[in-house]
């Protein structure tokens, strides 16, 4: 990763890698404790990907969204009492490159984490589809007004 000038963080959600880079797009659902319903989040994004922007998107066992039987967006979860964080990464034009190189350690059979074990997937960018970031942005935007009333889409 150093070679690359990648920066290593750690979640306190947990969960497997991810690789963030500018063709990533990274999208959080926060409700109230008690009110997390990841597979609600995953159909959202597929009636996005799939029916705003005509791509062929699913949902498989370990909650990624797959896209011709290649992974195109992982997630994980923290919830306490009061609040609930659900986030989703997208991989549109991420540079493979560097994303592979860094996800390859050396060490990975010294480290011992409490974490749930991380299964590698081979992954595969949205953006080969002709569908942009900007496309993906807005229709999420749209697809979240359509399904929760805001008066306005909110994207930051």
């Amino acid at each position: 990763m150093h070679q690359h000038g990648i920066k290593l963080a750690r979640r306190r959600s947990g969960g497997g890698t991810v690789y963030h880079d500018l063709g990533n797009l990274n999208l959080s659902f926060l409700v109230p404790g008690g009110k997390l319903d990841r597979d609600y989040h995953l159909r959202l994004l597929l009636l996005c990907l799939n029916q705003k922007l005509g791509l062929h998107t699913s949902i498989n066992a370990r909650h990624d969204l797959v896209l011709d039987d290649r992974k195109v967006s992982g997630s994980a979860f923290r919830a306490t009492n009061k609040a609930a964080n659900h986030h989703c990464t997208l991989l549109v034009n991420a540079n493979m490159e560097p994303l592979r190189a860094s996800l390859r350690s050396p060490l990975a059979a010294f480290i011992t984490t409490k974490s749930v074990a991380s299964v590698r997937s081979p992954v595969s960018n949205i953006g080969s589809t002709r569908v942009s970031m900007d496309d993906i942005i807005e229709a999420m935007a749209h697809t979240f007004n359509e399904q929760h009333g805001a008066a306005e889409p909110v994207v930051t």
